[in-house]
C-alpha cells in the first residue's frame, strides 16, 4: 500500500485551498458535448463532461495529482461502468466523452486529427505559443511549453464564444445545477484506488468530496468570467490566470501581462500563419468522439 504523503499535510493544504484557478479546458468540453448531443444537454450531461479534471488542482503534491489524472483520463470506465439506471447516465456519458484514449482530450494531448498527427493540437500550438514569447520570460523551455499549454487552453475557452455566446451561462447552470449524482459515481469508481494513494478510507472520501466542491466553484468562476463582454471577459480570466500561476508554479505574472499572452494565444489558435485554426480541431474532434461513443456502444 502506498502512503507517500502526509495525512495531515494534505489536510492542511486542502484547508488552504482557494479554488482560483479555473478548470482547464472546460468550456471547450462543455461544447463539444452538446454538439454531441446535437442540442444543449441537461447540465448534468455538462457537468460530467468537465469532472474528469476534478483532481488537477494538487499543485502541491504533483505526484498524486498526477496519478489521480490517470485514474480519471485512463481508466475513465471505471465510472461507466459503476452508473446504472437513467439517473446516472447523463453524469457518466458526459465524463466517458472526456478521455485521453479516444475522447476530446485524445486530440487536445495526443494526436491532433487536422495538425500534426504525432502529438495533440494544444500541445503543438503552445510551442508556438511559447516560441514566441519565450524572450520574455526566464523560464526553460520545458515550463514554458507547460504554461503554454494551460494559456492556449485557456484561449480557446475565450474562442468558444464565438461558436456559443451563451456559453458563459451555461458554465453556470452547470455547476449551480450539480448534484451528488457524480460526486456518488467518483466514490463508486475510484474510491478504493484513492484509498491505496492516500490511507484510510476516510481520508479517501473526504479528498474526493473536496477536490469535486472545488472544483464546482471553479467551474462557476469561469462562467462569471465568460459571461462578461470583451475585454472584460478577458481581463477576468487573466486575473484568475495570474493566480493559477502562483498557485500551480510559484511565478508571478501581472494580470495584464497574462492578458497579453492570452491574446497572443488567441492568434495563434486562429490565424492561418499558424497551422488550422481550432474550431476546425474541435469540429473534427466531435465527429471523432462521436463515431468512438457509438462503436463502443456508449450512450444514454
Amino acid at each position: 500500500m502506498k502512503k507517500a504523503f502526509s495525512v495531515g499535510a494534505i489536510i492542511v493544504f486542502l484547508l488552504c485551498f482557494t479554488a482560483q484557478a479555473f478548470p482547464w479546458g472546460s468550456a471547450t468540453h462543455a461544447y463539444i458535448i452538446d454538439q454531441l448531443m446535437r442540442k444543449a444537454g441537461p447540465p448534468r450531461l455538462m457537468y460530467g463532461a468537465m469532472a474528469p479534471d476534478v483532481f488537477n488542482y494538487f499543485f502541491q503534491y504533483p505526484t498524486l495529482r498526477n496519478q489521480l489524472y490517470a485514474m480519471t483520463h485512463f481508466d475513465f470506465m471505471k465510472l461507466w461502468n459503476a452508473s446504472k439506471g437513467p439517473s446516472d447516465r447523463p453524469s457518466a456519458y458526459g465524463f466517458v466523452s472526456h478521455n485521453n484514449e479516444w475522447g476530446a482530450d485524445s486530440t487536445a494531448h495526443l494526436k491532433s486529427l487536422t495538425f500534426r498527427d504525432d502529438e495533440g493540437f494544444v500541445i503543438t500550438k503552445a510551442k508556438i505559443l511559447w516560441a514566441g514569447i519565450k524572450s520574455g520570460f526566464p523560464f526553460g523551455d520545458e515550463l514554458g511549453v507547460s504554461i503554454c499549454h494551460d494559456v492556449i487552453e485557456a484561449a480557446i475557452d475565450l474562442l468558444i464564444k464565438k461558436l456559443d455566446p451563451n456559453i458563459g451561462n451555461r458554465l453556470v447552470d452547470s455547476a449551480r445545477s450539480a448534484d451528488k449524482k457524480i460526486l456518488e459515481l467518483l466514490n463508486k469508481a475510484y474510491l478504493s484506488d484513492m484509498t491505496l494513494l492516500v490511507g484510510p478510507e476516510a481520508l479517501a472520501k473526504y479528498l474526493i468530496a473536496q477536490n469535486e466542491s472545488g472544483f464546482r466553484y471553479a467551474v462557476l468562476q469561469l462562467g462569471n468570467a465568460l459571461k462578461q463582454k470583451s475585454p472584460n471577459d478577458l481581463n477576468a480570466i487573466a486575473a484568475i490566470f495570474a493566480a493559477l500561476g502562483q498557485q500551480a508554479y510559484q511565478i508571478d505574472v501581472p494580470p495584464a501581462v497574462v492578458a497579453a499572452v492570452l491574446e497572443a494565444a488567441m492568434w495563434v489558435c486562429t490565424d492561418p500563419l499558424f497551422g488550422p485554426d481550432c474550431f476546425t480541431e474541435i469540429f473534427a474532434t466531435i465527429d471523432f468522439v462521436k463515431l468512438n461513443l457509438n462503436a463502443k456502444g456508449i450512450s444514454y
